[in-house]
């Protein structure tokens, strides 16, 4: 490949035109292409993944700093702060179950309201009258 190379070079400063190729120069070009292309591409992960590294370790010291920053600040405010205790939350245990009752009462209705409708669209649907050609033809003729 290192052989095509130079001699590619020598041969576009002897000439300083566009020369003819034939097919091994044209794949030849086209493989030193392709491999230019894959090392362009492969620096460019490299650089995308450095860089993300990077913003990765520079995000991890900026939370640092802000939570050295708030510990800092939370010591200089009133320190010894008594919490408050606060009775225990009292959960209504009957008013609880009334609300899932209705909620169950409710659905079994909609349920309830469905299964009728289905059976009444079905039986308006069987028991529809069938339309005899027969006697339509002989009404005809």
């Amino acid at each position: 490949m290192t052989k095509f190379i130079k001699g590619e070079k020598l041969s576009q400063r002897q000439s300083k035109t566009t020369e003819e190729y034939d097919e091994r120069d044209v794949l030849l070009t086209d493989i030193r292409a392709r491999i230019d292309d894959y090392e362009q591409v492969g620096a460019e992960k490299r650089q995308a993944a450095k860089r993300k590294t990077e913003g990765i370790q520079n995000s991890g010291l900026v939370m640092r700093q802000l939570a050295m920053d708030e510990l800092a600040s939370s010591s200089s405010d009133l320190p010894n702060k008594k919490k408050s205790k606060r009775p225990a939350p009292t959960v209504n245990i009957n008013a609880l179950v009334e609300t899932i009752q209705t909620a169950i009462d409710e659905k079994k209705q909609r349920e309830k309201r469905v299964e009728t409708l289905q059976s009444s669209a079905w039986n308006s649907i069987v028991n529809k009258p069938l339309v005899k050609l027969r006697s339509s033809k002989r009404t005809s003729a």
